[in-house]
Formats: C-alpha cells, structure tokens, sequence
C-alpha cells in the first residue's frame, strides 16, 4: 500500500515565505491581484482599475536595492499560466529587475538567498 505525501498548498508555501522574509527584515509586499471571482460586477471593476492576470505574486526589494518579483507555486505539481509566463518575461526585461516561479517555500529562499 502506497501513503500519498501531502504536498502544501501555494498559499502554505507562501506564508512560509512571508514568515522568512519578516524574520529576514527583507521589505516586501504580496500583489493580491487574483482576478478570479464568479461575481461578474467585482471582475468588471477589477478590470476597470487595472487588475491584470498573471502578476507575479510578491514584490521583494533586497537590501542590495534590486527589485525581485517572485511567482509561488507549490513544490510539486505547480503550473505557469501563459499570462505569468508574459509577465516574468516582460520583468526580466527591466534593467535592475529579476522575476522568477519558485517552487515552494525551498525554492523561493534559496534563490533569494543567492541574492543577498
């Protein structure tokens, strides 16, 4: 008999995340750009005031003064929509900017950690 693993969430993975960077004085702040809703009059306004699918989900200034975006998923089993993919794209265009899908709470800290 096989015992399936239970894989966190991305929101777990995410609080994780958000523990660390709070512990590591690192200024950063969660985009809550989910553009999901049934509700078609909150996804209309959503639209109206610039809320976009596929907006990296935190923003993470270093203490080396670059801006990084970073993309939770969970550490198995996560997908890239096109949007995101769009997205990371055009950040990682920006002079001084890095954005990149992290793989769970591991993933995101030692990529981070590369760039402390």
């Amino acid at each position: 008999m096989k015992i399936k693993q239970y894989i966190p969430t991305e929101q777990e993975e995410q609080e994780l995340l958000v523990e660390w960077l709070e512990y590591k004085h690192i200024k950063f702040s969660a985009l809550p750009l989910d553009t999901y809703t049934e509700h078609w009059a909150v996804r209309n306004k959503n639209k109206r005031i610039g809320v976009r699918p596929g907006v990296p989900d935190l923003m993470i200034v270093m203490p080396s003064k670059k801006l990084i975006f970073c993309e939770m998923k969970r550490s198995k089993g996560g997908r890239v929509s096109q949007f995101q993919k769009e997205w990371l794209k055009s950040l990682n265009d920006c002079k001084g900017v890095k954005a990149f899908v992290a793989e769970g709470f591991g993933g995101a800290k030692k990529i981070i950690e590369t760039m402390l």
